[in-house]
């Protein structure tokens, strides 16, 4: 009903389902246009200019949406609507998706066939991911198979497999405890050393386990190629120290002829708390070797492993030898200091002269008797060892005497008498009463056990 003091506007109708308006029950021209609706379905409809009825909207329950234009395959609407469309199903991979609806953690896809891509399940601690030919798969690492080269023989356990032709792969054994892998310009190779070109470390040089070495080329023909040590510092001078660590008083430079350090002569520079030594040592079955001096490209000194110490001469006899040139004198000193035993003994008998520990022997109380003078080297020793021949000694000995005077009645040398030439030509047959004789002795070696003895009797009162 139309609301009163209005005139409704009223159009072709029907209220039968389905039902369409017939072109000749409507009007459609320039004159004016008939609409026609369909109020059971929610229709409304025209006639177009060709004569067509044709339905012109509709509500959105009477016909839901069910395609839309687009390029994304697999999509569709979800529901009627009539605002924003809500899109279902999945994106293809053609269109750029992956066509799966669900993931579950750690899961991988990968393409297989068609327009939707497979997933690969999580596999589990420790598998590696490989191939089967069609598909990627995870496999357990004790049973992957590596392809390697042709005629592969099979190694020992710990081998490296390397490839030493086109075709051939060969096996490297496994090297010892600590060793690195480096190349030899064409394989691999184990190595105890690394060849290290210029290295900078800012902190210290440590080595561990045993017997570590520190190599080098220290013998090249070429002098200036040959490792050696150098200051860092421009123009600086270069000083190598060996310190000891903690409480430690002793540090050294040792060297060895014998590689393995177990048996060979050592040469020793060292220090310690109580003194700094150059020794001459030996290692194990080693043999002590005599310390050399050279200036000017030839010896001056040496020690010998027994002490003997020549200056100018390659076989001292004594502690100390010097020999001389024809242009130099042998030795010289401004003064020279001998040993002198003093004793309170009396001459008498046999009384045995030592010459390894004195120069002079003096008995202070008087003679008692007639002695004879028994020259030897020491209780140990015979003046024939002692002496080489060709060698003279000079020996003194100072007899105290008192109102009887005694004398030197006899000479032996090792025991065996000999018969000095005295000075004057003439044997003393008497001492000096309350004097003290001074009697010198220049015993010459002529040869083995001979002698020639020169003697002289002085009086000092």
């Amino acid at each position: 009903m139309a609301q009163s003091g209005y005139t409704p506007i009223l159009i072709y109708g029907s209220g039968t389902a389905s039902a369409i308006p017939l072109a000749a029950n409507m009007t459609s021209s320039s004159a004016g246009a008939e609409l026609a609706l369909n109020y059971a379905d929610g229709k409304l409809y025209y006639k177009n200019s060709s004569g067509v009825v044709t339905l012109l909207a509709q509500a959105a329950s009477a016909s839901p949406v069910t395609s839309f234009q687009t390029s994304l395959g697999g999509l569709t609407p979800n529901s009627s609507t009539t605002g924003a469309i809500t899109l279902a199903g999945t994106l293809d991979t053609t269109s750029g998706g992956t066509g799966l609806t669900s993931f579950v953690a750690g899961d991988l896809p990968y393409y297989a066939s068609g327009t939707v891509l497979s997933k690969l399940g999580i596999g589990t601690n420790g598998q590696i991911l490989t191939s089967n030919g069609s598909a990627p798969q995870w496999t357990s690492g004790s049973s992957i198979t590596v392809g390697i080269a042709t005629n592969l023989a099979g190694g020992a356990a710990g081998s490296v497999p390397y490839q030493s032709s086109a075709s051939t792969t060969t096996f490297l054994s496994v090297g010892t405890a600590s060793q690195v892998m480096t190349s030899s310009g064409s394989a691999p190779q184990w190595s105890s050393a690394i060849t290290v070109t210029g290295l900078t470390d800012s902190g210290n040089l440590t080595f561990t386990g045993t017997g570590n070495r520190i190599t080098g080329d220290f013998t090249n023909a070429t002098i200036a190629n040959r490792v050696a040590f150098q200051s860092s510092t421009t123009n600086g001078a270069t000083t190598v120290f060996a310190i000891p660590n903690g409480s430690s008083a002793t540090a050294g430079f040792f060297a060895n002829n014998d590689s393995s350090l177990a048996n060979g002569s050592e040469a020793q520079v060292q220090i310690n708390a109580s003194e700094m030594g150059i020794v001459s040592s030996r290692r194990g079955s080693g043999s002590f070797l005599p310390m050399t001096f050279y200036t000017g490209g030839s010896e001056r000194a040496r020690i010998d492993i027994n002490g003997l110490t020549g200056f100018g001469t390659a076989s001292a006899t004594s502690m100390l030898q010097t020999a001389g040139s024809s242009s130099v004198s042998a030795f010289k000193t401004p003064n020279i200091a001998e040993v002198d035993t003093i004793s309170a003994t009396a001459a008498t008998g046999t009384i045995n002269y030592d010459v390894t520990t004195q120069s002079v022997l003096y008995y202070t109380t008087n003679a008692s008797g007639n002695w004879t003078v028994n020259f030897r080297g020491s209780s140990g020793t015979t003046l024939n060892t002692l002496m080489q021949t060709g060698e003279s000694i000079s020996a003194t000995f100072l007899v105290t005497q008192g109102s009887t005077a005694y004398y030197n009645s006899a000479v032996t040398i090792d025991g065996t008498s000999v018969t000095p030439k005295w000075q004057g030509g003439t044997a003393p047959t008497s001492g000096n009463a309350s004097s003290v004789d001074c009697y010198t002795y220049v015993i010459q070696k002529t040869g083995s056990a001979t002698y020639a003895v020169l003697a002289s009797q002085t009086k000092f009162a």
